[in-house]
Protein backbone atom coordinates (compact mmCIF):
# COMPACT_ATOMS: atom_id res chain seq x y z
CA UNK A 1 0.00 0.00 0.00
CA UNK A 2 1.51 3.35 -0.96
CA UNK A 3 1.13 6.17 1.52
CA UNK A 4 2.10 10.17 0.82
CA UNK A 5 4.14 11.43 4.25
CA UNK A 6 4.83 15.20 4.00
CA UNK A 7 8.08 16.71 4.59
CA UNK A 8 8.59 16.30 8.55
CA UNK A 9 5.85 14.04 8.64
CA UNK A 10 5.24 10.70 10.35
CA UNK A 11 3.64 7.56 9.78
CA UNK A 12 3.00 4.84 12.45
CA UNK A 13 3.34 1.18 11.35
CA UNK A 14 2.30 -1.75 13.66
CA UNK A 15 4.40 -4.89 13.08
CA UNK A 16 3.08 -8.39 14.79
CA UNK A 17 5.41 -11.69 14.34
CA UNK A 18 4.97 -15.02 15.92
CA UNK A 19 8.56 -16.07 17.06
CA UNK A 20 9.46 -19.83 17.23
CA UNK A 21 11.86 -19.50 19.97
CA UNK A 22 12.94 -17.45 22.57
CA UNK A 23 15.49 -15.50 22.75
CA UNK A 24 16.07 -11.66 20.92
CA UNK A 25 15.42 -12.34 17.18
CA UNK A 26 16.40 -9.39 14.43
CA UNK A 27 14.76 -8.51 11.13
CA UNK A 28 16.20 -6.47 8.45
CA UNK A 29 13.06 -4.02 8.03
CA UNK A 30 13.54 -1.99 4.49
CA UNK A 31 11.19 1.35 3.34
CA UNK A 32 10.90 1.97 -0.21
CA UNK A 33 10.37 6.28 -0.94
CA UNK A 34 9.93 7.90 -3.82
CA UNK A 35 10.54 11.57 -4.09
CA UNK A 36 7.52 13.14 -5.62
CA UNK A 37 9.72 16.04 -7.56
CA UNK A 38 12.73 13.83 -9.11
CA UNK A 39 10.71 10.63 -9.30
CA UNK A 40 13.77 8.67 -7.81
CA UNK A 41 13.47 5.78 -5.30
CA UNK A 42 15.36 5.35 -2.04
CA UNK A 43 15.34 2.84 0.74
CA UNK A 44 15.50 3.27 4.43
CA UNK A 45 16.97 0.02 6.20
CA UNK A 46 16.38 -0.59 9.64
CA UNK A 47 17.52 -3.63 12.10
CA UNK A 48 15.28 -4.31 14.59
CA UNK A 49 14.92 -6.48 17.31
CA UNK A 50 12.42 -7.76 19.73
CA UNK A 51 12.89 -9.52 23.39
CA UNK A 52 10.57 -12.66 23.03
CA UNK A 53 10.13 -14.39 26.37
CA UNK A 54 7.31 -16.93 28.18
CA UNK A 55 6.21 -17.39 31.98
CA UNK A 56 8.77 -20.61 32.15
CA UNK A 57 11.50 -18.14 31.21
CA UNK A 58 10.71 -15.64 33.46
CA UNK A 59 10.83 -18.02 36.19
CA UNK A 60 14.40 -19.48 34.79
CA UNK A 61 16.31 -16.12 34.70
CA UNK A 62 19.06 -15.17 36.77
CA UNK A 63 18.44 -13.11 40.29
CA UNK A 64 21.77 -12.05 40.54
CA UNK A 65 24.55 -11.21 37.81
CA UNK A 66 27.18 -14.61 37.26
CA UNK A 67 30.31 -14.23 39.18
CA UNK A 68 32.85 -16.36 38.32
CA UNK A 69 33.66 -19.14 40.89
CA UNK A 70 37.26 -19.08 42.45
CA UNK A 71 39.20 -21.90 42.67
CA UNK A 72 41.38 -22.39 45.25
CA UNK A 73 44.38 -24.56 43.75
CA UNK A 74 45.49 -27.73 45.93
CA UNK A 75 48.56 -28.04 46.67
CA UNK A 76 50.38 -31.14 44.03
CA UNK A 77 51.55 -34.17 46.81
CA UNK A 78 55.93 -33.79 45.35
CA UNK A 79 58.62 -36.21 46.04
CA UNK A 80 62.29 -34.74 45.42
CA UNK A 81 64.70 -37.64 44.77
CA UNK A 82 68.16 -36.31 45.38
CA UNK A 83 70.58 -37.14 41.97
CA UNK A 84 72.36 -35.82 39.17
CA UNK A 85 69.91 -34.91 36.00
CA UNK A 86 70.54 -36.11 33.20
CA UNK A 87 73.07 -35.02 30.93
CA UNK A 88 71.11 -31.57 28.32
CA UNK A 89 72.18 -31.70 24.66
CA UNK A 90 70.71 -30.74 21.22
CA UNK A 91 72.00 -33.70 19.84
CA UNK A 92 70.92 -37.15 19.62
CA UNK A 93 73.60 -40.05 21.19
CA UNK A 94 72.30 -42.80 19.03
CA UNK A 95 74.70 -43.76 16.44
CA UNK A 96 73.64 -43.93 12.93
CA UNK A 97 74.16 -47.77 11.62
CA UNK A 98 73.13 -47.39 8.27
CA UNK A 99 72.34 -44.50 5.62
CA UNK A 100 69.65 -44.70 3.92
CA UNK A 101 69.99 -44.77 0.06
CA UNK A 102 67.81 -41.99 -1.89
CA UNK A 103 65.15 -43.27 -4.09
CA UNK A 104 63.77 -41.73 -6.96
CA UNK A 105 60.51 -42.99 -8.65
CA UNK A 106 61.16 -43.30 -12.44
CA UNK A 107 59.97 -40.80 -14.82
CA UNK A 108 57.73 -43.05 -16.57
CA UNK A 109 56.14 -44.58 -13.57
CA UNK A 110 55.38 -41.40 -12.45
CA UNK A 111 53.58 -40.04 -15.55
CA UNK A 112 51.76 -43.20 -15.72
CA UNK A 113 50.41 -43.20 -12.58
CA UNK A 114 49.69 -39.77 -12.87
CA UNK A 115 47.32 -40.38 -16.05
CA UNK A 116 45.51 -43.17 -14.67
CA UNK A 117 47.29 -45.59 -17.14
CA UNK A 118 48.52 -48.47 -15.34
CA UNK A 119 47.31 -51.50 -16.63
CA UNK A 120 47.73 -54.87 -15.95
CA UNK A 121 49.84 -55.97 -18.73
CA UNK A 122 52.35 -52.66 -18.48
CA UNK A 123 56.10 -52.95 -16.86
CA UNK A 124 54.59 -51.59 -13.39
CA UNK A 125 51.21 -52.84 -13.40
CA UNK A 126 51.70 -55.62 -11.47
CA UNK A 127 54.13 -54.39 -9.14
CA UNK A 128 51.80 -51.63 -8.37
CA UNK A 129 48.81 -53.93 -7.73
CA UNK A 130 50.62 -56.38 -5.52
CA UNK A 131 49.98 -56.41 -1.60
CA UNK A 132 53.06 -55.05 -0.48
CA UNK A 133 55.27 -57.60 1.03
CA UNK A 134 59.53 -57.94 2.08
CA UNK A 135 60.22 -59.22 -1.26
CA UNK A 136 58.51 -56.16 -3.42
CA UNK A 137 59.10 -53.58 -1.11
CA UNK A 138 62.70 -51.72 -2.26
Amino acid sequence: QSVDIPPGGQYEIEIRCRPLYLGNPRVTIAFEFEDMESGINYHIIRFLSARVTDENAELLKPTAPYKRPTIKAKPKATHVVEGIPPPRSNRSQLKLTRMLVRYSIPAELRSSVSKGEIRGGSEYGELVRARLSHENYG
